[in-house]
């Protein structure tokens, strides 16, 4: 496809806290023409109505997916796990869109997908087509992709953490990682353990050693060092409602200096700042960047990585990977300072 100034791009899944943050991007985006946004709970409602800070931004009403033009480029699925796989497939097979999904529904193996989530995959001839979107790992394969595989939150701040190790061969030994995420991570919907109130003054740990996005971890590590990496995660609830922050505890290969590894690393990808002293979450805010600090001793070293869970760790991404499937720069529409403080 093309670079357009009006490229038609259409949202599945507007309501929810990632749709939101999409639309937020997408309204703002000079190439992008938005023509539907779907959402079968407030089908026909304005969507500045539902989402208010969007009002006079975004002009459209939700819509059903039959309302979804058949001349649209490229399709944003943003609906709940296990939901998507199967109206991908549909629409794959009755469009000629290109699709960027924001569920996990196809960044594993359909044996793995139907392990994690107790479900078989409702589409498994289409995993093998489907790249998984790491712009820094896999940029030239998604510039190719009919179907990406957008990265989990957790996934993507520790993977990238760790990609220039992985890349040269420097990691001996099982990584050992803690990542605290904020509250909007948990979705839209409250619960008693999400809801913020319950969680703004506390933190706990969950899922311990059992995270869903483990598997995506080890699988970006294996693709970037040829080798099979076990990592261990420890996944946190912090007490704020947006970023990640992760301490990756690696042992090396040798005592070598690794900077030189992420200095080049920041050198050839736009969204990623290395910096001398520790990430903050609130440094990344509302961005498209992933902060990253190490400190090495002999050859032990740890890796202190940062992202917004919803723009660089979701929507971002995602429009990183619209950019490159559609033949713009992957900056385009991304480049937006954080909101700090």
């Amino acid at each position: 496809m093309k670079a357009s100034s009006s490229i038609k791009v259409a949202v599945v899944g507007g309501s929810g806290y990632v749709g939101l943050e999409l639309l937020r991007l997408l309204a703002s985006h000079p190439e992008v023409r938005l023509t539907a946004v779907t959402s079968r709970q407030y089908a026909g409602k304005p969507i500045g109505e539902v989402h208010p800070a969007l009002s006079r931004l975004v002009d459209l009403s939700f819509s059903g997916l039959e309302r979804i033009p058949a001349d649209t480029d490229l399709i944003f699925v943003a609906v709940p796990h296990t939901e998507a796989m199967g109206l991908i497939a549909d629409l794959y097979k009755s469009t000629e869109a290109k699709f960027v999904d924001l569920s996990s529904d196809f960044r594993l193996s359909p044996d793995q997908f139907a392990r994690i989530y107790a479900k078989p995959h409702a589409a498994p001839e289409l995993c093998a087509a489907a790249v998984y979107g790491v712009p820094e790992l896999r940029r030239e394969a998604i510039r190719s992709a009919r179907l990406v595989a957008n990265p989990g939150c957790f996934a993507n701040c520790i993977s990238l953490g760790l990609l220039p190790l992985a890349k040269a061969g420097r990691i001996s030994d099982t990584v050992k990682v803690t990542a605290i995420t904020g509250s909007s991570g948990s979705g839209i919907t409250p619960t008693a353990k999400t809801h913020h109130p319950e969680r703004t003054e506390s933190m706990s740990a969950y899922s311990v050693l059992e995270h869903r996005h483990v598997p995506e971890i080890e699988a970006t590590l294996a693709a970037a060092s040829g080798e099979r990496l076990k990592l261990e995660l420890v996944p946190v609830s912090g007490p704020f409602s947006r970023g990640i922050f992760a301490s990756s505890f690696v042992q090396l290969r040798s005592e070598e200096s690794i900077l030189p590894l992420y200095a080049a690393f920041a050198e050839e990808n736009r969204f990623i700042r290395i910096r001398q002293t520790s990430p903050r979450v609130v440094d990344v805010r509302g961005s498209n960047f992933c902060d990253i600090a190490i400190k090495q001793i002999g050859s032990t070293a740890v890796v202190l990585s940062s992202l917004d869970n919803l723009v660089k760790g979701a929507s971002g991404n995602a429009v990183q990977c619209m950019n490159l499937m559609c033949g713009l720069d992957e900056s385009c529409g991304l480049n937006l300072a954080p909101l700090c403080p």
